[in-house]
């Protein structure tokens, strides 16, 4: 990717032959697909000329992009970062961000022609003064949505993008599909929500302690029937604090609290909440930031106690046993505990952010917060899980990885909640590039592949909740 201001940058000019071959091939399979961009990039400064001649005021959307004015973005969570396990910007204090120094903002095309299928497997987006952009490894800049609502610009610090590419959601519930389509959201916390997989066609999260579902084209959520207990006084329910999909698009994995005992536990279930299984239960320590590795076959997560946090690895397949003395075999995958568990890193302050290589055993994440300094880190499963300092000296969460060697990180504004830099780091050099000198929250649009692991017909033990598998959710 080359900068959009000065050039290409070192280390991101050499993917562009291994990406063009990418490209050729994931454009063969599209199955007659568009990836055709729109037209061409326009300079903001000739763009509101032009709307200037017409109108006689130009939109304040697309009037320079530099931090002066620009509204500073929303915290994710007001919360105790220790006591969460986050990385999120909480306040207004000064960060610690270290790194290039800062540039002006390139010139931002303003004509979005709406969200179209990305250009190549991987690409950065970001959101900057009410709009979504791409930007492709050649340092093209796209517009692919407005995301102002009613004209005005409002803060964006949420930005996922769903399995297939084609729907991004924002904050609040605030979801744009290709076409034009979505919801406004708003009615919900939202908190931690992601598509669903594989068809990203709903929302999923944890609500008031219970797995809340919402489609991406209509108003409204629903609540889950389960998991809840089958027969203890609701003071004694399940508490949910979290919840993913696994890659099979069958199976979530959901994190909490058991309300009887107070131990922490992860629990498998179908797609509705219902059957649920124990995968593994903490009697001290607190298990969160719960995510599956694109391949399906590891769980990472955090652990946090009261002296210190640690970042584990569950692989799923080593773990689940086969029994071959019958006519057909048997899979089987019984209840572990965490000290049982790959240890991949351990620390004292917050761990959050945990990001894995799409297609590779490396996974980044960062240790500690925007107040005190946040380092990204990254870690190899195939090698142990020693760490390195992703990008040293740079304050800020991990986005992703555009290559096995160089990922993505958004680094911490002049205040905690203000726009940052959005930096290319190659991680075997140490070089470091910026991509855009301000963004309000980025992140990378992936073209997911099949996982090679999945849970279906794995037995599991029974969590001791209800209802079950012929309960209807709602």
């Amino acid at each position: 990717m080359s900068l959009p201001s000065t050039g290409r940058p070192v280390i991101l000019r050499v993917l562009a032959l291994v990406t063009t071959l990418l490209v050729l091939a994931a454009a063969c399979g599209a199955n007659g697909r568009s990836t055709d961009s729109g037209a061409e990039t326009e300079a903001a400064t000739a763009t509101q000329a032009g709307e200037a001649g017409e109108s006689g005021e130009a939109d304040p959307a697309v009037v320079g992009s530099g931090a002066e004015g620009h509204p500073a973005t929303t915290p994710d969570s007001a919360a105790d970062p220790v006591a969460e396990g986050s990385v999120a910007p909480t306040s207004s204090a000064p960060s610690t961000t270290t790194g290039p120094p800062a540039e002006e903002d390139p010139p931002l095309p303003v004509r979005c022609r709406g969200i179209d299928l990305p250009l190549q497997p991987r690409e950065i987006t970001f959101v900057l003064q009410g709009r979504l952009f791409a930007v492709d490894f050649g340092g093209t800049l796209r517009c692919l949505a407005d995301v102002r609502i009613d004209k005005e610009i409002v803060p964006v610090s949420n930005l996922r993008w769903s399995p297939q590419s084609d729907a991004a959601l924002l904050d609040q519930g605030r979801v744009i599909t290709m076409g034009g389509g979505g919801r406004s959201g708003g009615d919900a916390s939202y908190d931690g929500a992601d598509f669903s997989v594989p068809s990203g066609t709903a929302l999923i999260w944890a609500e008031e302690g219970r797995i809340a579902l919402a489609s991406t084209t209509r108003e409204g959520f629903q609540i889950l029937a389960g998991p809840v207990p089958a027969d203890t006084a609701p003071e004694e329910e399940f508490v949910v604090e979290g919840v993913v999909y696994h890659p099979d698009g069958l199976h979530l994995l959901v994190w909490g609290r058991d309300g009887a005992t107070g131990r922490s536990r992860l629990l498998v279930t179908a797609e509705n909440g219902t059957a649920p299984a124990l995968l593994m239960e903490s009697d001290s320590a607190v298990i969160s930031d719960v995510v599956v590795t694109p391949d399906g076959a590891t769980v990472l997560y955090v652990l946090s106690a009261d002296d210190g946090r640690e970042l584990r690895a569950l692989d799923l397949e080593a773990a689940t046993l086969v029994d071959e003395s019958g006519d057909e075999p048997v899979r089987s995958l019984p209840p572990v505990r965490p000290e049982d568990t790959t240890l991949l890193y351990e620390g004292v302050r917050p761990l959050g952010r945990v990001v894995p290589e799409p297609d590779g055993p490396r996974v980044l994440f960062a240790e500690g917060s925007c107040e005190a300094g946040s380092e990204v880190l990254l870690v190899d499963l195939e090698e142990g899980g020693y760490e390195i300092a992703a990008a040293p000296g740079v304050s800020g969460v991990p986005i992703g990885f555009l290559t096995h060697g160089s990922v993505v990180i958004e680094g911490f504004g002049e205040t905690c909640g203000s726009p940052g830099p959005l930096l290319g780091v190659d991680v075997d050099s140490g070089d470091v590039e910026t991509v855009m000198p301000r963004v309000e929250v980025a992140s990378m649009r992936v073209m997911r592949s099949q996982p090679r692991f999945n849970l279906l017909d794995v037995e599991m033990t029974p969590a001791g909740y209800g209802p079950s598998p012929d309960t209807p959710s709602g």
